[in-house]
């Protein structure tokens, strides 16, 4: 969905979205351990940290942003009930890191 609303242009002509990317946010996933997650707030966490560091850094305008913001928001919800509180917990800050122990 992402790479279908987030067309290249003249201006944002880095809005380039393949199965590469895809491939990177379960990279990350896969780079979790047992440690981190152990709900699946955790994964939906980890999952946002991810998508939001290989989609959302390539984002130049606030409308873009909004508009990830709720392609994710309505991602999570069709797959996962009761989520609103840790969708509300990422918006302040989802940081997660696999090099700092």
């Amino acid at each position: 969905e992402v790479a279908s609303t987030f067309l290249p242009t003249a201006i944002k002509f880095h809005y380039i979205f393949n199965l590469r990317d895809l491939s990177n946010i379960f990279q990350g996933i896969l780079f979790s351990t047992s440690d981190c997650l152990k709900t699946s707030q955790d994964l939906v966490k980890l999952y946002q940290h991810e998508s939001n560091r290989v989609y959302r850094d390539k984002m130049v305008e606030a409308k873009d942003f909004s508009i990830f913001d709720l392609i994710q928001t309505e991602l999570v919800n069709k797959f996962f009930d009761d989520m609103q509180e840790t969708l509300e917990q990422t918006k302040n800050m989802n940081m997660y890191c696999h090099f700092a122990r």
